[in-house]
């Protein structure tokens, strides 16, 4: 009779382990997926947010470098800056912006202490810190395309740049420097040194690297799109056509690098490793898995590029009539941004919930979210460019003073609604956390009935 009693009370608690198991595992599950949606909204909204930020910044700057080169700017009249002297202005704020910004983005990096607390200042140095990376990518983009408008732009010419600008920065990362200096910055803490920070610099290219390769790939678009101007229809089918291909051909090539990425990862861990680090297989390896990544991270910015013009020729051409975005005016840009960031950041939200399996899936959810959240500032850039001009003419201030207002007004308004948005996470979490304590229940208010063999055994 006691050992049977006894068994039954090891069966009793076993049941009531599992279960108490099984109600962790399934807490733990649903707040992972919380999490990792708010954080790809969180990451959608700093994109969003960083895209119009930078490009009001680098246009801030630059139009005062022009103000220093022609001072009749400042009445509004019209300039002329050559080719030559754009470059140069806008390569001292790239360089500018490569002596400040690695600085700030280690300063306010989590470790540092900066950002923490909950008040509209800590918040507004979260939302810096996640835009700064962006200011940087934004004024190597600028230089480059100044570069490019200055050797006159051809279709060859952005292949030879972008492959050149490829195999640089990508044997920059496979020297023994960065590797080192980028497991630091990886590793956070006390590994991560300033002088780290300015020492993984070609993170930053991608985007202008991106960009050289979408303007070789669009070449033919270019082209045809001279030839059917004034064409709506035409104009959009074709870029319709075009964008199929481009992206079913860059979600297939990254979901392929997904999986050798991960092969080559594989083979570079086998063998002696003394001598496999000398031998000629190693380093073709790390050449190809160095070049693959940098590569196939420029062509997430050329998909992003290739949906923003499909956008824009069906929005623009074919729905308004209008040759581009700028010669439709202010109030059809606000439209296109606004029209675009409620359906965007639905779409966006929705496929946050979706776990995809195959790299087919990951590939086109990746890259997807980053487009989105590229387009979104782009349209809003688009808005903001039109504004801009027509406030100019309106008043006739120059265009420093009208970059000024903007981008102040741009800074604040990112910054409250960032705080905003942040305490509503906050809020949620707060509530979630709540209703998880009312669940549990307190053992003493618990009634045992008397003790039954039967419904021991039926347990």
């Amino acid at each position: 009779m006691a050992t049977e009693r006894m068994s039954e009370l090891q069966l009793l608690k076993l049941k009531t382990r599992q279960l108490e198991e099984e109600a962790k595992n399934r807490t733990e599950l649903a707040e992972a997926e919380i999490c990792h949606r708010e954080a790809v909204q969180k990451s959608f909204a700093s994109r969003c947010f960083a895209t119009a930020v930078a490009w009001a910044t680098s246009e801030l700057v630059f139009s005062c470098a022009e103000l220093l080169a022609d001072p009749s700017a400042k009445h509004g009249q019209a300039q002329e800056v050559s080719l030559g002297t754009q470059f140069w202005c806008r390569l001292a704020y790239a360089a500018v912006c490569y002596a400040i910004c690695p600085y700030i983005i280690w300063i306010l990096r989590p470790s540092g202490g900066q950002t923490d607390g909950n008040g509209f200042f800590a918040d507004f140095l979260k939302l810096v810190a996640g835009c700064t990376p962006m200011v940087l990518s934004w004024s190597i983009l600028n230089a480059w395309v100044a570069l490019m408008n200055w050797a006159g732009n051809a279709g060859w010419d952005d292949l030879i740049a972008a492959a050149v600008l490829t195999v640089v920065m990508s044997v920059v990362e496979m020297l023994p420097l960065y590797r080192w200096a980028k497991a630091g910055v990886d590793a956070g803490g006390q590994e991560d040194k300033l002088f780290k920070r300015y020492v993984v610099f070609p993170a930053y290219s991608t985007l202008a690297a991106g960009k050289l390769w979408n303007n070789f790939f669009n070449w033919p678009m270019t082209e045809i799109n001279a030839q059917v101007a004034g064409k709506p229809n035409i104009i959009f089918l074709t870029q319709l056509v075009f964008y199929i291909i481009l992206s079913s051909s860059i979600i297939y090539v990254t979901a392929w690098w997904s999986q050798r990425s991960e092969h080559l990862a594989k083979e570079f861990g086998k063998g002696d490793e003394k001598h496999h680090t000398q031998s000629e297989e190693h380093h073709l390896a790390d050449m190809e898995r160095t070049m693959g990544a940098y590569f196939v991270s420029c062509l997430s910015f050329v998909y992003a590029w290739g949906l923003s013009n499909t956008l824009n020729a069906f929005f623009f051409n074919l729905m308004f009539g209008c040759s581009g975005a700028s010669s439709c005016g202010y109030a059809t840009n606000c439209l296109y941004a606004i029209v675009l960031t409620a359906g965007f950041t639905f779409y966006a939200t929705g496929m946050t919930y979706q776990n995809r399996l195959r790299p087919w899936g990951k590939a086109h959810q990746s890259v997807m979210i980053l487009s989105m959240s590229l387009c979104v500032g782009w349209a809003w850039k688009g808005y903001f460019n039109t504004t801009i001009t027509a406030f100019a003419a309106e008043s006739g201030f120059g265009r420093v003073t009208c970059y000024l207002v903007l981008t102040i007004a741009l800074w604040i308004f990112a910054g409250l609604f960032w705080h905003s948005f942040l305490k509503e996470r906050r809020r949620a979490k707060y509530f979630r956390q709540q209703a998880l304590r009312r669940t549990k229940v307190d053992p003493s208010s618990i009634t045992v009935a008397a003790d039954e063999p039967s419904s021991l055994h039926s347990i």
